[in-house]
């Protein structure tokens, strides 16, 4: 009798393992069911985002949540409409009216105001930096962090202002006995060098992030043509003897026009041209956008963090165009396409953000071709601010903030 309890305990003791295992096999099937099922479905959803448009605009509106209007937006008033001045840099967007600067945070929150004797800015900002002026004027100013870190008048009339990611700055200057003098400070304040253009307009400058060179675009006009050239100077050897310091000089063929310049953070110097957009490498300029064979191009720009930007015109139907955007990356020349139904009235760029006011919507870009945002409005859109991560969308008596 006892055996056969005994034989009885073992057999249910056996089946009972038997089903235990047999569960756990059955679980372990169920979680590699759903993992492939679940693989399968994010493998189809984003081959259908990169295929199909209307695929791509349900997701982007109501899964990824792109799309925001002036309700989802935080507000700044504008209580004097015809002199104030709306500005981005850091997490910021600014005001500046009445020589007063109010400083205002991605949750419209006053963080910080500060007097400035401007009334008519020119200015750069560069990460937490802001270097402003009084255009055609002499007062300039650094403001880090929401504070003047250092202010100063400089002799003649200020024409452009260029700061890096450091605080060194840039200033150039017209109405001296020279054409052009370009004057650089670091980032406390100490005027570095000047360098004298008699001959020549410079029409751009910029200082490389590692704070060792200063570059600038400069145009000599003739009665039968215009000659351009690009110059490199050490700021070592500057403050040594700026006569003497200029280390490079690149000439563009006759009747190109410089426009602007902007280092990127590998020391690439990038030039923009009314006919194409040069790469300075290592003592050596080419082309890596041609400008001058496309009439369709309504803007283009290379103040983008390592591309660069052309916006084209294409027509769309009899009365109708669309705007097409081309990103170049400047390390490995990858091109990126993103295209837009309607036609761009302005763009507007800051690091890997390409904004495109189409009039009552904006659409945001990155540099590799997605969209970032989609923002609709009920009324025409003056201009749009970019800053490290937040856009101001400026109407003519509010800023509305957005987080990219």
């Amino acid at each position: 009798m006892e055996k056969e309890i005994k034989k009885k305990e073992k057999k249910e003791k056996t089946e009972k393992v038997k089903k235990i295992k047999f569960s756990a096999k059955q679980k372990k099937i169920i979680i590699i069911s759903s993992i492939s099922v679940i693989c399968i479905a994010i493998i189809t959803t984003v081959i259908l985002y990169l295929a199909n448009e209307q695929v791509r605009d349900f997701l982007d509106q109501y899964l990824l949540g792109k799309n925001v209007s002036e309700e989802n937006a935080q507000t700044i008033e504008i209580e004097n409409q015809n002199s104030t001045h709306v500005i981005g840099y850091g997490r910021n967007i600014c005001l500046l009216s009445n020589n007063s600067l109010k400083q205002y945070n991605s949750n419209a929150r006053l963080e910080a105001e500060i007097n400035v004797e401007i009334n008519n800015p020119i200015y750069d900002f560069n990460d937490r930096y802001l270097a402003i002026g009084q255009k055609s004027g002499n007062k300039l100013y650094l403001i880090n962090d929401l504070k003047i870190v250092w202010q100063k008048d400089v002799e003649g009339n200020i024409s452009k202002i260029s700061v890096n990611q450091n605080g060194y700055v840039s200033v150039i200057v017209t109405g001296t006995t020279h054409k052009t003098v370009i004057i650089t400070f670091d980032s406390e304040g100490n005027e570095l060098f000047k360098t004298y253009l008699s001959r020549t307009i410079a029409v751009d400058s910029c200082i490389s992030n590692d704070n060792e060179y200063l570059a600038f675009a400069e145009i000599s006009t003739s009665s039968t043509s215009t000659k351009s050239n690009i110059k490199t100077v050490s700021i070592e050897k500057a403050r040594q003897d700026p006569a003497n310091s200029i280390i490079y000089t690149y000439e563009v063929p006759d009747s190109t026009l410089s426009i602007n310049i902007n280092y990127e953070d590998n020391g690439k110097l990038i030039c923009m041209f009314d006919k194409n957009i040069q790469i300075i490498e290592n003592d050596t300029g080419r082309e890596i956008l041609n400008l001058e064979n496309d009439r369709n191009i309504s803007f283009a720009g290379i103040d983008l963090s390592d591309s660069i930007f052309k916006a084209t015109e294409e027509s769309s139907g009899l009365f109708s165009a669309n705007t097409r955007i081309e990103i170049t990356n400047v390390n490995n020349e990858k091109k990126s396409i993103y295209t837009v139904t309607g036609v761009a009235r302005t763009v507007e760029t800051y690091k890997n953000a390409i904004a495109l006011n189409l009039g009552t919507e904006i659409e945001f870009v990155d540099t590799n071709g997605w969209l970032i945002k989609r923002y609709n409005s009920t009324s025409e859109i003056n201009d749009i601010v970019l800053a490290n991560g937040i856009a101001g969308i400026v109407y003519k008596d509010k800023v509305e903030i957005i987080n990219l």
